[in-house]
């Protein structure tokens, strides 16, 4: 591998105020590469970034063709210089399996590979860690424990922190299309031993199922939103405790005639609660269909409305108070939509909740956007999923990330502010989607994602006018992609500007590679053409 493509000296791309941004010199390997995951150690303050390489072998095989998976991992110091750069290596697994999936993660403040291996034959997916060394060579493989069932897409395998990052969750996530097969999951404790482990008992339901996305509490519950079909849409949190067989369910609609449609939960790190925020649509026969289909062709069944948030007690999962906004007028203004047609079921299509930050103060923001897929033929699905969990054989499709929206709701059910993030990208194998969003101290919300470069300080009042960008894919698709960033201090007007002052066109930010290095302060890896990468250190 060459060692790096170009070098710069590590500077700050913003200064003076907060938040501020440092990039590190360009990587580049000589062949496709895929970062696969961020951690680092908690003595040196070392970073560990971890590599997949993927290859096809015996393309002739009568069996179909055979796949290669080489590791690596290269080490950086906490100031983003390389220490060590390491080739690809086969883990050394025995009978020479081949390893597909992994994850990089802190155990004790040191890093670990966890990673699975599916075995056919005994209906079961074995799951291992492995320790990295100082110099980023990969340890033995050790056997941890294993999911139940057969094999599933990696989308739906799951990885999950607690608020105070002492449990660490693997969980085999049902399809939306199967969402009654066993939910097989593990809990790793501090150290790396495991402290619960089964199948999640789903209760038997009348008819339809859809089971979102779980979270682990700091006590070792494990939290999921549910919407059951009984005579009408239930839409739940229901939290399997630890040693409890069945779950509690909550209740979690918004208001009368208003449903849930996206939700995602967080326990906040402040006051211990559970918080839930996510969109609604107006409740109909159609809408409340419309939750358990898998394909939502041309049109979504659920125009969104507006945000809600829930806090949630953390014991016994009990709803302690509820916020519920419709989107402003200027927020439906930039989709072109007028706020009367919200008093007939109209909305916002595709938009689905991305994350929820709890603040200090009790209050809580909110972060939607849009998302679909465009297919080859041109057709558009608008089902709301989270990235990376489309199914049933659609990975062709390209998925869409649209525009976002920030909402921020009070503790006492106030809307403060609502903000729309403008920008458009496309892309290929999930790379560069979503946004990241945090505040500091005094309330500054700050957001990183990818864009158009043409988008960045613009005056962007209607989607429209946004260009769109395609992120990802191989040759000159991605040239006019860049990272970006939007900045907004409390009470004034946002900004948006690129994320990197010198020339970095085609290179795109990455919000699922994200690792929290301290209080305040984040670390993600930004990707770009040729099999380059840079590290980006976002202090806040």
């Amino acid at each position: 591998m060459q060692k790096l493509l170009f070098l710069f000296l590590l500077f700050p791309l913003m200064t003076g105020a907060q938040p501020r941004v440092t990039q590190s010199q360009v990587f580049k390997w000589e062949e496709a590469m895929d970062v696969n995951g961020i951690t680092s150690d908690a003595t040196s303050g070392n970073i560990f970034l971890l590599y997949q390489d993927f290859s096809l072998v015996n393309k002739m095989s009568p069996s179909g063709p055979k796949e290669r998976y080489k590791w690596a991992v290269d080490v950086f110091s906490p100031d983003l210089k390389p220490l060590h750069r390491n080739k690809p290596q086969q883990l050394d697994m025995p009978g020479g399996d081949e390893v597909p999936i992994g994850h990089a993660v802190s155990f004790e403040g040191k890093p670990h590979l966890v990673f699975l291996l599916h075995k056919k034959k005994e209906n079961k997916t074995e799951v291992y860690r492995a320790a990295l060394q100082p110099d980023g060579v990969i340890g033995k493989p050790e056997l941890a424990g294993a999911l139940d069932g057969k094999w599933v897409e990696e989308s739906q395998i799951m990885y999950a922190r607690s608020a105070d990052n002492a449990l660490f969750l693997v969980a085999k996530h049902p399809s939306r299309d199967k969402p009654k097969e066993p939910f097989s999951y593990i809990v790793f404790d501090q150290k790396g031993n495991i402290r619960r482990k089964g199948n999640l008992q789903i209760p038997p339901e009348p008819s339809d199922l859809a089971v979102g996305y779980p979270m682990v509490a700091n006590d070792g519950a494990i939290w999921a939103p549910v919407w059951a079909d009984d005579k009408g849409l239930r839409q739940e949190v229901w939290v399997w405790s630890e040693g409890g067989n069945q779950p509690v369910k909550t209740d979690i609609s918004p208001s009368d005639g208003k449903i849930a449609t996206d939700l995602v939960l967080r326990q906040s790190v402040h006051d211990g609660f559970v918080y839930a925020g996510g969109t609604f649509a107006a409740a109909s026969d159609g809408a409340e269909k419309g939750m358990f289909k898998s394909k939502r062709w041309h049109n979504d069944p659920n125009p969104e409305q507006g945000t809600f948030s829930l806090k949630l007690d953390s014991k016994s999962g009990k709803v302690v108070s509820r916020s519920v906004h419709t989107f402003s007028a200027a927020t439906l203004s930039f989709w072109d939509k007028k706020p009367d047609a919200l008093k007939k079921g109209d909305g916002l299509n595709s938009i689905r909740a991305l994350d929820v930050l709890p603040m200090a103060d009790g209050s809580v923001w909110v972060g939607v956007e849009q998302f679909f897929q465009i297919f080859q033929e041109g057709t558009i699905n608008y089902t709301p999923q989270a990235i990376g969990s489309i199914t049933d054989g659609r990975n062709f499709g390209d998925p869409c990330c649209e525009s976002g929206v920030l909402a921020h709701h009070s503790s006492a059910g106030e809307l403060l502010q609502e903000q729309v993030l403008g920008k458009r990208s496309w892309a290929i194998n999930d790379n560069g989607l979503g946004y990241f969003f945090r505040t500091n101290a005094q309330g500054d919300l700050v957001a990183l994602y990818t864009d158009h470069e043409a988008n960045p300080g613009k005056n962007i009042v209607k989607a429209g006018q946004l260009e769109r960008t395609l992120v990802g894919g191989y040759g000159n698709l991605r040239e006019n992609a860049c990272g970006a960033m939007m900045t907004m201090k409390k009470g004034e007007k946002s900004t948006t500007k690129k994320l990197f002052t010198q020339d970095e066109t085609g290179t795109w930010f990455e919000p699922r590679l994200c690792v929290q290095v301290s209080d305040g302060a984040f670390l993600f890896v930004s990707a770009g053409r040729g099999f380059s990468y840079h590290l980006l250190k976002l202090e806040l």
